[in-house]
């Protein structure tokens, strides 16, 4: 991909918080944004971690294992639920590329060439 088509560095994503009965959008910059499953799964591993290291006498270990295991299949999710967007988004997109192969195909089959594989 050229640099000059590349997405820039400080775009921002909106995140919509829900704040005293009112809804608001706050604005992320784009590399705190695609951290955020990781932070999650981070988070997850530390709890249950610390579970662990708490061992399985002291009465709110499980607690900390829930808590992990929520906030590990929570990361996965928001990562999955990513994937499959922009999935979608590519499906529709059309790329100059791709325009401009299947015309260089059209050219050479108008010639009676065989077209290119």
């Amino acid at each position: 991909m050229p640099l000059a088509a590349r997405k820039p560095i400080l775009s921002q994503h909106s995140v919509v918080i829900l704040h005293n009965g009112m809804v608001t959008t706050m604005w992320l910059p784009t590399p705190i944004y695609e951290r955020i499953p990781q932070f999650w799964f981070l988070l997850g591993l530390l709890f249950m971690s610390s579970g662990t290291y708490l061992g399985f006498e002291y009465e709110l270990s499980f607690l900390y294992f829930g808590v992990g295991f929520v906030c590990c299949a929570w990361s996965l999710w928001i990562f999955t639920m990513r994937l499959k967007h922009r999935g979608q988004e590519r499906q529709f997109e059309v790329s100059p590329l791709s325009d401009q192969a299947e015309e260089e195909q059209d050219v050479t089959v108008e010639r009676g060439a065989e077209p290119a594989a």
